[in-house]
């Protein structure tokens, strides 16, 4: 009971940070806890018909609102989880996920990327901003089955629809309102521009990483830089 106790006082924290973070506009460390609840559902703790209802709510910050608005907050966070659930997760909550995945294309879709023609002072070539390249990398993980060379799964351990009954998510409590008042706004746009590997493959090299594991490693970089520089 004690153990038990325990284990569902440190899911409350978590969900109470999480939502103290999203309400402040601190989205490296949401993504960091969200990245913590997801495998916690990986190895059966939490449900995964829980953590895919938090992702939902999660994606339901960016209701309604623009870029500048905070309207990048949820859908960026929303997709930069789902690399880090285990394909056998996905398989178990494929048409969720499918959900969640058709809901944010809606957002890409109408999103006005103004800033764009700036990230084009290094390279003639239209980049992709940080969240562009989420999108397209999720996609991209998605037919590969959800595997990724640069996401570790703790082998032995199973996902599970129900979850254990001491590890319950309750309702996130935080909505687009709340992000629109609380004037959040992601960082500035980034695109990565590849000043030393961009001419590799072309010269031969046979060891390319995928976009999908090149997105994640860079996202290792930038959340390394903003917890610790």
């Amino acid at each position: 009971a004690k153990n038990g106790s325990w284990a569902s006082a440190i899911v409350a924290r978590v969900l109470e940070e999480l939502r103290t973070c999203l309400r402040s506009g601190h989205a490296p460390v949401a993504q960091l806890l969200l990245r913590f609840l997801a495998a916690l559902a990986n190895s059966g703790l939490l449900a995964l018909s829980g953590i895919v209802e938090l992702l939902r709510e999660v994606l339901a910050l960016s209701d309604n609102l623009p870029p500048r608005k905070g309207g990048d907050l949820g859908v960026f966070l929303m997709l930069s989880t789902l690399p880090f659930l285990t394909p056998a997760a996905h398989a178990m909550v494929e048409e969720k996920v499918e959900g969640l995945l058709s809901a944010a294309a809606t957002y890409m879709s109408a999103r006005p990327a103004k800033w764009k023609p700036l990230l084009r002072s290094l390279s003639s070539e239209d980049l992709l901003d940080r969240l562009e390249a989420l999108a397209a990398a999720v996609r991209l993980q998605k037919e590969a089955k959800w595997v990724a060379r640069n996401v570790f799964h703790v082998p032995g351990l199973e996902p599970s629809l129900e979850g254990k009954a001491e590890f319950q998510l309750t309702p996130l409590g935080v909505t687009a309102e709340d992000i629109r008042k609380s004037k959040v706004r992601l960082q500035v746009p980034l695109a990565s521009f590849r000043l030393v590997s961009g001419h590799l493959e072309s010269d031969g090299a046979d060891d390319a990483m995928s976009e999908q594991d090149r997105w994640i490693l860079e996202d290792y970089i930038l959340l390394t830089i903003e917890m610790f520089g």
